[in-house]
Order: structure tokens, then C-alpha cells, then sequence
């Protein structure tokens, strides 16, 4: 009797060929067959890019079966009696259709198959190209027949092989297909007696590289503790309600160190999937939740539902297998429930990172000397501080750095209570008064000194890291926003629209010669002085009369504009900074005199790497002198040395 298949184009294209789009998702339809079949053990052989074996001791085919079953698209199972197994496990499969996926794969397929208590092997081979001919032309496509004295493999017993030829993809990392099986089944491994093998090395759950990741676990009820031996020693923990309505789940939720740990070999595991029947059954869940608040950037979790496939119910898998009907009431069930699960693992969260921020927070001693001298109101608002900031991130040096504007924000908020009680001063307790007034200055002096050490630090890492093409780059970024990198005196320059119209028209007129070699040229006010900083490019070599020609007109057109205000004899520097100084500067002689009529046009010329250095020891003398240290100060450097160590 001759292997016979009938099949329309459309189901080829639509249900075969285009229904998989992963070599994962094709895989795990085999693996589900295979349990499907009572087997203990499937092993798989990758050959690179060439071939795919897929080997089973599952109860086998006899040529019947691979007619009637294998080869009968749309077969359903579970209509034909056959919802469990003579082992008793309950069947995965439902529509007959996930035998397709291995043409979305492979355009050579080669069936082997052994029936238990049966001597005959049956074995055909199937060609995608071949099947894609017939479906058009609307015949029976058989596959040929292969003699037992001509297989690739031979099997002893019973059981099914599967060979993948001409993948349709780049080479298989085997990896991956280990680590996303594992991740796509629960039931594989010891405790439901069914291994599942890639390249002779047994796939176990741990390779699902999830437990490792967290530092707190949900899990839903008692059968679903299990997986806390996964995960570190020192994980958090909790049980759950499994009970969904008349419904019982398993599984469990996590909660990452790191949200930056999710992201997996350019895999996102941020999402919740669902498993059925032991089967993953949908990616994610989680994202369907419009819920707010970070928290869930650190979530990810396993269900098992498989009240989901009940036999005689309506199936409630998608056509692709990879999703699940939204609008079932068993869908919406669990939605529901889990919805209310995340509202409160955001609250158990919350405390947990708080209390664990605290204990971590106070690991360090002047932290510690800090939080003990508030009183217990305080205390409860600092435990929420850390909890933010434990939360927010998890780099020790920008914790530190965060802790340390936690500190100054609560002196301030303490300040400000004793500032209200100024109405209770009187000439009989003038003490009181110099002690607010010395807190007021220590909070100045330490707030200044917390500005000093980020803005060092910011150089710092300027100075050291950025190439020369960077520092153009970065300080074009920058530099007008932060007028400090010219003059430590020099906050944020004012922005003055109709000033910077005056620079912008003069600056149209240039030459495009002069417009080529400059990056940026702008206006800014600060301190009651008026300032117009151009940027020229890093390669450009200019002379000094053609700097003083250049920014001599916008000074006299921004001169008339300030006239026109009454405001003539208000100052105006001209900041000129580039990346190399004039030639004639070589000669001693011709620098001293041209720097001189450089000064008397109040026009300073830097280049990027003098900039940055004079910024830099600007900073760095405040932050080598002896301050007058006050209690905060003294906090504060104290945590300094504990983000150097």
C-alpha cells in the first residue's frame, strides 16, 4: 500500500510552510509528539546547517498509522478516542496540523518509524517542493517509499526518527535550541520520566536561564515550591493563591536583581508565559496588562494552566499554536486573576525592596550614623528613599550617588521645620537661632560640595575617556547649557531670543569658508555679562586677526543691539574655542603681543583640551581644600570614600 497524502496549496502555505517562525517552535511540535507517543527519551543530532535527526522511543508507526494518522493533515486525536495515553499522560496535540511546521524548516523530510510488537519499519521520504507541486495541481502527493536495506537509520525496538535535510537557515546554534526547549516544556526531565537530548547531553531545567536572575520569587501553590531549589540561597519568597475560580494553577512569578538580567542573548524575558498540558501554550501574558509603575520592567514568570485544554471543551489555541483566544472565558479567568496577582506583587515588592534597600543602605557605617540620628518618621521616610533607589538601580557607585542627594534633601526638609520654628526664638535663646543658622550653612556648604565632586567627576571621565573628535562632539552638547565647564561662578547662562537673533543674522553673512570650519556660535548672559561663544572645528588652523575680524562683528552688532537698551556699558567677552591655537603662537614674541590685543578686545582663545583641563583644575583646588567641615560635609565625604573603595 502506498503513502498517500491530501492536502490543498492553501493549507501547505498557510498551515505548513508559513505557520513556524523559529526552528524552536518547529522542534517543540516534534518533542510534543513524541510524548504524545510514550517515549522516554528523545535525542536530537545537529549536524550545522545541514541536517537536523530526531530520534524517539516513543510506541511507533506502522504504515497504517502514518496513512491514516501521520500523513492525514488535520487529524484530531482527541476525537478519536485518544485523550490519554496507555502511560497515562494527557496528549498534546489537538488539530492534526503540527506535523506542517516541519516544512517550514526543511525541504527534505525523512520518516522512520518502528510500531511496538511489530517487526516492520516503515519508512518515506517527503519533499517540500514536490508536495507544493501536487497541492497545485490538486493530486495526491505520495511520498516515497524507502527498502529497509537502504535507511540512514535503523531502529531496534520501537520508535519514530525524524530527518530534517536542506534547512531552510543559517546555522543552528545549539545553544539556543537547548536553552529554548527547556524553555518551552515543563515536563521534561526526571520527574515525568521523559529526557530530552540534544547532541547526548541531557537538556535539564535549570537551562532555561531564568532562577538564577532573582532575587525574589512568588510561586503558586505548595506543589509549585519546587522551584525555589533553582533559584540562589538567599532568595526571597512567597506562596500565592492557586486557585483560579473553580480553576488551580502552578507556577510562579520572580522578580529580577537587575532589570537589564532580561535581556537574554537578544531575547526579551520580561514577560510571563503560559503552559499547558506542560507545553508552552503563549510567549507572554504580561504585556496585555496596562499596568503602570517600573516594577513590571523586572518581572517574569511560568504558568502552568491547563484547565485551559480540557478535553471536550472548545480548543483554545490560536491557528499558528502560539497564542491563545483572548475571548474565552478560561482566558479572561486567568487574566483576571493574574491582574489582581500583580497588584499585589507590586505592593510585596515595594516593602521587600525597601527593606532590603534599608538593610543594604546601612551596611555602610556613616550611612548608618546618618539614619540612626533621625528620628522614627524620618527613618520610615528614608526606608522609602532606599526602596526607590534600590528599585531604580542597582550599580553600587550610582546608588551612592543617589543616597548621597537622599541626604541632602532630608537636611533640607529638616531645615525647613526648624526655619518654621524661628517664631519661638527670642534674646533669651539666641543659641537656637546660631544653630539653625550654622545647619543652614553646613546644608550650603555640603549641597556645593556635592555639585563640585559630580561636575569633577564629569571632567574627569571627559578628560580621560573622550578622543579628540569626542570632546568636539561632546562639548558642542553641552557647553552652552553649561556655562560652569567655561567659569566655576558660571551657572546656567540665560537665553536672551532676541540677542541671539543679532548673532544668528551676522552669522548668515559669513563667508562659507568661515561657516565650514565653525560647529556652533551662540549667545548667552550670565552675571551681568554678556557672552558670545563660538565653536570652531578641531581642524581648523586660524590666525588671530582673523579671530579678532570675526567676532569684532557680532561685539559691535550685539554692542548697537545693547545701546538701543541703555545698555551699552554692560560687559561682552567673547569666548573663541578650537582645536589648535594660531601658528604664529610658536613664537613667544608674536603670542604675548597678540594675547594682549586679544585681552584688550576682551576675547579669550582656548582649545578643547585647555578648556577642559582649566575647568578641571578649577574644581579639583576647591575640592583639595581644607573646608570647614560641618556634620553633613562630613557625611558626605565619608560616602565619598566608601564609592572609591
Amino acid at each position: 500500500m502506498p503513502y498517500k497524502m491530501k492536502i490543498s496549496l492553501n493549507v501547505i502555505e498557510h498551515l505548513g510552510i508559513n505557520l513556524y517562525s523559529n526552528l524552536s517552535a518547529v522542534l517543540s511540535e516534534i518533542v510534543a509528539n513524541s510524548w504524545d507517543a510514550d517515549a522516554t527519551e528523545v535525542r536530537m543530532n545537529i549536524d550545522g546547517t545541514n541536517k537536523v535527526e530526531i530520534i524517539d522511543n516513543g510506541f511507533g508507526m506502522n504504515e497504517e498509522d502514518i496513512n491514516q494518522k501521520f500523513l492525514c493533515v488535520g487529524y484530531k486525536k482527541r476525537d478519536n478516542g485518544f485523550t490519554q495515553t496507555p502511560k497515562g499522560r494527557k496528549v498534546m496535540g489537538r488539530k492534526g496540523i503540527g506535523k506542517l511546521s516541519l516544512f517550514s524548516i526543511a525541504n527534505k523530510i525523512t520518516i522512520i518509524s518502528k510500531k511496538e510488537g511489530e517487526e516492520t519499519i516503515n519508512a518515506l521520504v517527503m519533499n517540500a517542493e514536490d508536495i507544493r507541486m501536487a497541492a497545485n495541481e490538486e493530486q495526491d502527493y505520495e511520498p516515497i517509499p524507502l527498502e529497509n536495506n537502504k535507511l540512514p537509520k535503523q531502529i531496534d525496538n520501537h520508535g519514530t526518527i525524524i530527518i530534517l535535510e536542506e534547512l531552510k537557515r543559517e546555522r543552528i546554534q545549539r545553544s539556543n535550541i537547548r536553552m529554548n526547549l527547556a524553555r518551552r516544556f515543563s515536563i521534561i526531565g526526571g520527574e515525568c520520566d521523559f529526557k530530552v537530548i540534544v547532541d547526548d547531553k541531557e537538556i535539564g531545567i535549570e537551562e532555561r536561564n531564568y532562577f538564577k536572575k532573582l532575587d525574589y520569587i512568588w510561586y503558586f501553590g505548595e506543589d509549585s515550591k519546587k522551584f525555589l531549589e533553582l533559584c540562589n540561597e538567599n532568595i526571597e519568597s512567597e506562596k500565592l493563591d492557586e486557585h483560579v475560580n473553580n480553576y488551580q494553577i502552578s507556577g510562579w512569578i520572580g522578580n529580577a536583581k537587575e532589570s537589564g538580567l532580561l535581556q537574554d542573548q537578544n531575547e526579551n524575558l520580561n514577560k510571563i508565559s503560559i503552559l499547558v498540558r506542560g507545553k508552552l501554550a503563549q510567549e507572554d501574558i504580561l504585556s496585555e496588562f496596562r499596568i503602570g509603575g517600573l516594577y513590571t520592567k523586572f518581572l517574569i514568570g511560568e504558568i502552568n494552566a491547563d484547565f485551559l485544554d480540557e478535553d471536550g471543551l472548545e480548543d483554545i489555541a490560536t491557528s499558528n499554536r502560539q497564542k491563545l483566544k483572548e475571548d474565552d472565558p478560561r482566558y479572561i479567568a486567568l487574566k483576571d486573576f493574574l491582574k489582581k496577582q500583580l497588584q499585589a506583587i507590586s505592593n510585596k515588592r515595594q516593602k521587600f525592596k525597601e527593606k532590603e534597600g534599608t538593610e543594604d543602605a546601612r551596611k555602610y557605617e556613616p550611612i548608618k550614623k546618618w539614619y540612626d540620628s533621625l528620628d522614627k518618621d524620618l527613618q520610615k521616610r528614608a526606608d522609602k528613599l532606599f526602596g526607590k533607589i534600590n528599585q531604580i538601580v542597582s550599580d553600587k557607585g550610582e546608588k551612592i550617588t543617589l543616597i548621597k542627594h537622599g541626604v541632602l534633601a532630608f537636611e533640607n526638609m529638616k531645615m525647613r521645620h526648624a526655619l518654621d520654628s524661628l517664631d519661638k526664638v527670642n534674646d533669651e535663646n539666641l543659641e537656637a537661632f546660631l544653630e539653625i543658622f550654622n545647619g543652614y550653612k553646613d546644608i550650603e556648604a555640603s549641597a556645593y560640595y556635592t555639585i563640585t565632586s559630580e561636575r569633577l567627576k564629569i571632567i574627569q571621565s571627559l578628560k580621560e575617556k573622550a578622543k579628540n573628535n569626542e570632546k568636539e562632539r561632546v562639548l558642542q552638547e553641552h557647553i552652552f547649557d553649561n556655562l560652569w565647564l567655561l567659569d566655576p561662578s558660571w551657572e546656567r547662562g540665560t537665553e536672551n531670543a532676541q540677542m541671539e537673533e543679532v548673532i544668528q543674522l551676522v552669522s548668515e553673512k559669513e563667508s562659507d569658508k568661515i561657516k565650514q570650519g565653525r560647529i556652533d556660535i551662540h549667545y548667552r548672559q550670565t552675571a551681568k555679562k554678556h557672552l558670545i561663544i563660538e565653536l570652531k572645528k578641531a581642524d581648523v588652523i586660524t590666525t588671530t586677526p582673523q579671530i579678532i575680524e570675526q567676532l569684532s562683528k557680532y561685539e559691535n552688532a550685539l554692542r548697537h543691539q545693547l545701546k538701543q537698551l541703555n545698555e551699552e556699558h554692560e560687559e561682552i567677552e567673547c569666548i573663541f574655542i578650537c582645536g589648535k591655537l594660531p601658528s604664529s603662537w610658536n613664537d613667544t614674541t608674536n603670542k604675548t603681543r597678540e594675547q594682549k590685543a586679544l585681552k584688550e578686545m576682551n576675547i579669550r582663545v582656548l582649545t578643547y583640551d585647555k578648556l577642559i583641563e582649566q575647568s578641571y583644575n578649577a574644581y579639583k583646588e576647591y575640592m583639595d581644600r581644607d573646608q570647614d567641615n560641618g556634620r553633613i560635609l562630613k557625611i558626605l565625604k565619608e560616602i565619598d570614600k566608601m564609592d572609591e573603595q
